[in-house]
């Protein structure tokens, strides 16, 4: 099972004629996340799942290391691991963040269907 990284970046702001923001578009980039990060960041999500009662379920799913900060220096960014069936429903920790290239917080846990 091999793990695939994703780099997004925000479009730009847009408000609507209240001035209230409007949800950003996120475009894929051409970057990826490092193996080395990549990995630390896969171990840090099964202990976050196996914690909490998980990680048996998504045992053979693939799984995609990502986040949405292309903008921002890796060591500034958000992460997220995402296992995803085959029917492309998803079960992720969100909101890592890292310390020297370490996972150290994250924001939770998220369920996305297909």
């Amino acid at each position: 099972m091999g793990i695939t990284s994703e780099v997004y970046q925000r479009g730009p702001a847009r408000f609507d004629m209240c001035g209230q923001r409007l949800p950003s578009h996120l475009s894929l980039t051409s970057q990826s996340v490092t193996a080395g990060l990549a990995s630390r960041l896969v171990r840090y999500a099964a202990k976050v799942m196996e914690v909490e009662g998980f990680l048996q379920a998504v045992n053979g799913w693939s799984v995609t290391v990502g986040t949405n900060d292309a903008c921002e220096a890796p060591a500034d960014r958000w992460y997220w691991v995402s296992w995803i069936n085959e029917k492309g429903a998803s079960l992720s920790v969100i909101g890592i963040l890292t310390r020297k290239g370490w996972p150290c917080l994250d924001h939770g846990l998220q369920v996305e269907r297909a």
